[in-house]
């Protein structure tokens, strides 16, 4: 009888165990997503209309770095702090090596010498007081405009190429 006492007993929870195992589930979940939010993902805060129509100012959107380099057609959050001391939004269009060709006159950019379809674009480049435009991007950087591409400060500019050791993270999804 004594044995079936003290079975009895310890099968009894001690008060408070569930709220425990829940806190602890919940403290170990924070420190995962934070983890992940930190390391992994970004929330980043578009600043500004150059990348009009894909994304809007104050839009939200996530990147991260985890999912290979940048690409050709893929938009990528930078920081290049000589010349902006906030992070850029931009898309890439030639990586490393590639030959680009702006054609003002006819409104074409052409990369190895195949015009880029852009039906991103609300319109493609107008035609400009300057002449056309030829850059072969060097080893390590990539080439990047903004979507809104007549109100863009980007590559063709004082903001040249962009070394791929500054990009913080490709576009993931956008927020809407």
């Amino acid at each position: 009888m004594l044995y079936n006492k003290i079975l009895i007993n310890e099968s009894k929870p001690a008060p408070f165990t569930g709220l425990y195992e829940f806190t602890n589930v919940l403290v170990i979940a924070l420190i995962v997503a934070s983890l992940l939010l930190t390391l992994a993902f970004r929330v980043v805060v578009v600043d500004g209309n150059s990348m009009l129509p894909t994304l809007r100012n104050s839009q939200l959107i996530v990147i991260s770095n985890l999912f290979g380099a940048p690409q050709n057609s893929d938009i990528v959050v930078f920081r290049k702090g000589y010349y902006e001391p906030r992070a850029l939004v931009k898309r890439v269009i030639a990586t490393e090596n590639q030959s680009l060709i702006f054609d003002y006159k006819n409104g074409k950019v052409l990369v190895n010498g195949t015009e880029l379809r852009e039906p991103y674009l609300l319109e493609g480049i107008r035609r400009s007081s300057r002449e056309d435009l030829s850059v072969i991007v060097p080893t390590g950087h990539m080439f990047v405009m903004g979507d809104n591409r007549n109100l863009s400060a980007d590559s063709r500019g004082r903001l040249g190429t962009v070394d791929r050791g500054f990009v913080l993270g490709k576009l993931i999804f956008a927020i809407p």
